[in-house]
Parts: structure tokens; C-alpha cells; sequence
């Protein structure tokens, strides 16, 4: 399991209750987990010391980050990298370089080139609503870790959630947003209701910006379950319980 689908577990685990008279102190939960798009290797330790939660390298290879991504091999901070093109040749040097997950497009990468057991893979789809019902039904079996889209600039309306709601649901994978550099509450209350498991600040967030997004994530705080969750009737069957992941055995530290 990528390190990125364990973030995402524990931003979703539900926090039991605190067992016998001592007071645990946490921190508020937050609404989504914070990534960041960067694009040069001096980039990824001041975006990481700032406090992303994940950073996605977006570059035409990874040759250039290799000595900086191997400094967080051990590190809890998924990295992950962009790629137009990936083969088996390629994921296999991803994942022995140090790299956590790496994005592609469904088209540029070769069918039984990932071994999710080694490297974790983000399908992206910048223009989610135009991709069909059945691709997005078929990301189950694939045992993609997310879904990766970017926003649409301007007013983000309900038929804009409704698409990203489409994405998730049919998927059953949790989506990585791009959004602008400074979200506003609504736009994160909106993304988390519709299945977001991150907002990605685009390249060039400054220190500043990572932090402003991580107080607003805790802000808004998780979504609240309505008294009529669950009781709802599945319109649109999902193959999510197809792509089973095996549950983390070792207890590790909270964000």
C-alpha cells in the first residue's frame, strides 16, 4: 500500500474514543489533506518543511529529483511524480528510486506496467466530464490509489460537483483537486462533500499559501454524517468494493 492511500485511510479513519482517564490532546481533524504541485528540485524540501500533507512533481522525467526524493524515502510525506509516459521499465525505476506513487493518464501508461505493491498510481483526468461512465466503473479492478482532476476556473457550481460527484461515485476511488493557489471555505466544503480526499495548490504556492490552506482545511473540519446517510438506496452501482487494499498493520502516528 502507497503511502499516499495510507494518508488518505487515516485522514477517513473514524478516531475512537480515548481509553481510560487521561485526556489525549489532538488537533482538529481536517477536512481534506493538502498537496502541492511542484516543478524543480529545490521546490520539494521547502514545500514538505512548510507542511504538505503530498507534493506531486510535475516533470517530463524523473531524473533530475532522484537524489532529493531518496532524502524522503523514509519519510511519511507521500511524493509522488507526473509523467506523460509510463512502461513496467519506468514504474519499476519509480519505485526503487524512492518515489511514493506516480500520475499518468490512462492512455500513457502500459497495461500491467505498475505493480501496486511497490508503486501507487493516480489516474488524472483533466477533463473528467468527458470521460465515459464505463472508463470510470473500470478504475475499480484497476486499483488506482486516487483520481486526479483539476477545477474549472471561475464560480465552482453545482453541476461542476456534480460532475466530480459522478467521478467518485463511479470510480469508488477519492479525488485529488487542483484548485487556485487561495480557496476560499465554501469552495473546500464543496469539494469535501463530494468525495475530494485533497486539494492541490498549483506550482509556485509559497510557504505562506500551504500554510493558510492547512488552517482553512482545519477550519472547515470534516464532513458531518447526516441522520440520512445510509438509509439512501444505491442508484449507481460502484465497483469500490472491488478495489480492496490490505489494512496497514502496524499503528501509525496520526497527522
Amino acid at each position: 500500500m502507497s503511502k499516499l492511500q495510507k494518508a488518505i485511510d487515516r485522514l477517513r479513519r473514524p478516531e475512537g474514543r480515548p481509553v481510560g482517564f487521561v485526556a489525549a490532546v489532538r488537533e482538529r481533524p481536517k477536512a481534506m489533506l493538502l498537496g502541492v504541485l511542484v516543478r524543480e528540485p529545490d521546490q520539494l524540501k521547502p514545500t514538505v518543511e512548510a507542511g504538505a500533507d503530498l507534493v506531486i512533481v510535475h516533470a517530463p522525467e524523473p531524473g533530475a529529483f532522484d537524489a532529493a526524493v531518496a532524502a524522503y524515502r523514509d519519510e511519511k510525506v507521500p511524493i509522488g511524480i507526473w509523467l506523460p509516459h509510463v512502461d513496467e521499465a519506468t514504474a519499476n525505476g519509480l519505485a526503487s528510486a524512492g518515489w511514493d506513487f506516480v500520475v499518468s493518464t490512462l492512455e500513457g501508461t502500459r497495461a500491467g506496467a505498475i505493480d501496486p505493491e511497490r508503486l501507487g498510481h493516480v489516474a488524472v483526468f483533466l477533463d473528467a466530464d468527458q470521460v465515459p461512465d464505463a472508463v470510470l466503473r473500470a478504475l475499480g479492478p484497476l486499483e488506482v490509489d486516487a483520481v486526479l482532476v483539476k477545477r474549472a476556473a471561475g464560480d465552482f457550481t453545482l453541476r461542476q460537483e456534480a460532475e466530480l460527484i459522478r467521478v467518485t461515485t463511479l470510480s469508488g476511488a477519492p479525488l485529488l483537486v487542483i484548485v487556485g493557489h487561495e480557496p476560499t471555505a465554501s469552495e473546500i466544503r464543496a469539494l469535501r462533500d463530494c468525495g475530494s480526499a485533497a486539494v492541490v495548490l498549483p506550482e509556485g504556492a509559497t510557504a505562506e499559501q500551504i500554510a493558510a490552506g492547512q488552517a482553512l482545511l482545519r477550519s472547515v473540519g470534516p464532513r458531518k454524517r447526516s441522520r440520512r446517510e445510509g438509509a439512501e438506496i444505491a442508484l449507481v452501482p460502484s465497483l469500490a468494493s472491488l478495489h480492496i487494499h490490505e489494512e496497514d498493520e502496524e499503528e501509525e502516528e496520526e497527522f
